[in-house]
């Protein structure tokens, strides 16, 4: 086994275990598979989600915004949205139903809980 491993979290997504062992997965199209931990990855989107919006029981969900510009929308403000340009990340907490959308195609880092994920 490597001991160091290049990674390209545009090709792939990396999964951290509770214990934190980590394990690289092919990126498919659609939400991350199921898994008890964190994935970290890069996704480019040039529009929407196909959902109605999301909410990750077990964990906060972490997003960066590399480049392009997109909205958020979450269930507990809805006249709100958080508006992230390149460079701005937010933290969608806990149990937080949330609808992203895109203002300008966009490169965002994500870090989100696996397990317990259910979208609209």
């Amino acid at each position: 086994m490597e001991k160091i491993k290049r990674i390209d979290l545009e090709k792939s997504i990396l999964n951290f275990s509770l214990g934190l062992e980590a394990r690289d997965i092919e990126l498919k199209p659609g939400p991350p598979e199921s898994f008890e931990g964190l994935n970290i990855g890069i996704v480019t989107m040039e529009s929407a989600p196909p959902h109605g919006g999301e909410v990750h029981r077990d964990g906060d969900e972490f997003i960066f915004v590399l480049s392009g510009i997109v909205r958020i929308n979450g269930d507990s403000n809805p006249e709100n949205d958080v508006l992230l340009n390149s460079g701005q990340s937010c933290l969608i907490k806990s149990g937080e139903w949330h609808k992203l959308s895109i203002v300008e195609t966009a490169k965002l880092l994500f870090i989100t809980p696996g397990p317990n994920n259910e979208h609209r």
